[in-house]
């Protein structure tokens, strides 16, 4: 038949992809990933992702850098005498006739598969698609995973649908948005096919698209969703489903440009900490500064947090001027609200409070359900960062203990421009409160993990440069850092000089 050629192969493939130097490779049945010749379809080699971790589950998935050098396998196998599921993710080096494993990650918990995965047009990420069985219904939460293609440990962002996929995940080409086939229960014998369309650089839900219900879903499958693509344009979606009819056509309005972040400004501002219980909760304040009201999401972490000793439960609590202005335990109280922010808790159990505030100053308390102690974070977004009033500073209070349980702050900055910022790491001088931290010590790092300064007496480093911004602390034992930070990430992390422990006060100032 013209225009047609047979790749002889003597097994069965479930996926391929096209690799350097004439080789493809195929996903085989048995959890085997083929190295093949294109031509000829020999097989010039075979190795299985999971083979010495356990016993493979079902079809590996496949994805090829955009330079073809690098090759990722999703896998699916059961440890050696359980019935629970586990997915991982390997990285493969394949620019040689041998492929070397570079990198394999486990899914965390609670996956138990990997169904798809997808690297991004620029190669820079690749979209994980977790599975969960048993899990269809309307209420029920799944996440995919963005991780950095260069490094599988790091997570980029999350998107968070209902039901379960039905499809192949697909990247636009010019790789803006990210398509999602998902199936849902609606009810004893009917099953829903969707298409969640999500933006690929911020992790929102842009649209969700309703493709029909099959009535005469028996508990056996989904509803197929094979293929979803968008025009040239990324105004029309095509969507091939097993309902009738099975192709259809939808029109997608445009994403609206999104709004240029305003220069000096901070987008996040969280801290780590053991929260116990009474004075030793985490407590953390924060100030709107403007003319005009803010929005927020303040969310409180434990269960998520992949740390010994984490917070089971905890309750989060939001304080104005003088009284509480609204307290959360767990999110899915308000589970629309928070979803529609982008970023909800990834367990039932953290709480969310998605408030619009009047400029002033905020309180926020941590705590434990039932008195309960543990490693939380407590966490607050800014929601509408093109906007003129801003988040102006963050202080946190707590017990600071050694290893693991030092406090650690986190901050976001904004914009296009660096702003000049005061850290402090405060201690004896905090009034009415007995076990103060008597010598805390101050460290800052970037979003890479390197360290920018460093310091444990304030009076030692810029002393006079500290005493002109208005912010020296009022113990010479106490630290602060004064430096001009780009946009991006930023960590500080308060200790006890030797170790020692007690109760401090971390505090971020943005001074412009």
């Amino acid at each position: 038949m013209d225009g047609f050629t047979v790749i002889p192969t003597s097994e069965p493939i479930a996926s391929v992809r096209e690799g350097l130097g004439n080789r493809l490779y195929g996903a085989a049945r048995n959890g085997d990933v083929l190295q093949l010749d294109a031509t000829t379809g020999v097989i010039q080699g075979r190795f299985q992702p999971s083979e010495g971790f356990g016993y493979h589950q079902s079809d590996s998935t496949l994805a090829i850098s955009p330079d073809r050098r690098t090759l990722y396998v999703g896998d699916s196998y059961y440890l050696s005498g359980s019935t629970v599921g586990h997915g991982a993710i390997s990285r493969y080096d394949i620019t040689t006739a041998t492929p070397v494993l570079l990198q394999r990650v486990e899914i965390p918990a609670p996956a138990q598969s990997v169904w798809d995965i997808q690297v991004t047009p620029d190669g820079n990420s690749i979209f994980a698609v977790p599975g969960r069985f048993g899990e269809y219904g309307s209420t029920s939460t799944h996440q995919t995973l963005c991780l950095s293609a260069q490094d599988l440990t790091v997570t980029r962002g999350v998107l968070v649908f209902h039901g379960v996929s039905s499809g192949s995940i697909t990247i636009t080409a010019d790789g803006t948005r990210v398509l999602l086939p998902a199936g849902i229960y609606t009810g004893v014998t009917s099953m829903t096919g969707l298409v969640y369309i999500f933006d690929a650089r911020s992790f929102e839900l842009v649209k969700t698209v309703v493709l029909g219900t099959d009535t005469s879903f028996s508990g056996s499958g989904l509803v197929s969703i094979p293929g979803t693509a968008f025009d040239r344009t990324s105004r029309w979606l095509f969507a091939a489903s097993d309902l009738s009819p099975p192709l259809r056509v939808y029109e997608i309005p445009p994403t609206p440009t999104p709004p240029v972040t305003p220069a000096k400004s901070l987008l996040n501002i969280s801290t780590r900490l053991l929260t116990q219980s009474g004075d030793n909760a985490l407590i953390g304040g924060f100030i709107v500064t403007g003319t005009i009201s803010k929005r927020v999401i303040l969310r409180g972490l434990g269960p998520s947090l992949q740390l010994p000793g984490r917070l089971a439960d905890p309750v989060l609590e939001l304080h104005g001027s003088s009284a509480l202005i609204t307290e959360n335990d767990n999110w899915n109280s308000h589970r629309n609200e928070v979803i529609a922010t982008g970023i909800p808790p990834l367990e039932e159990y953290e709480p969310a409070i998605v408030a619009t505030l009047e400029p002033g100053a905020y309180t926020v308390i941590l705590r434990g359900f039932a008195d309960t102690a543990g490693v939380a974070v407590v966490e607050v977004y800014d929601l509408d960062p093109s906007d003129s009033s801003r988040l102006a500073n963050i202080s946190t209070r707590g017990k600071v203990e050694e290893g693991d349980n030092v406090m650690i702050g986190g901050w976001i900055v904004g914009g296009s421009q660096s702003t000049m910022m005061v850290v402090r790491a405060i201690g004896p001088s905090l009034s009415g409160v007995s076990g103060a931290l008597a010598d805390p010590t101050l460290a800052i790092y970037d979003g890479n993990g390197a360290l920018l300064a460093r310091n444990d007496d304030w009076r030692t480093d810029q002393e006079q440069a500290l005493i002109d911004s208005g912010l020296a602390p009022a113990d010479d034992r106490e630290s602060a850092i004064l430096l001009s930070m780009f946009p991006g990430n930023y960590t500080g992390i308060v200790r006890g000089e030797n170790t020692t422990t007690g109760i401090a006060l971390v505090e971020v100032y943005n001074l412009q």
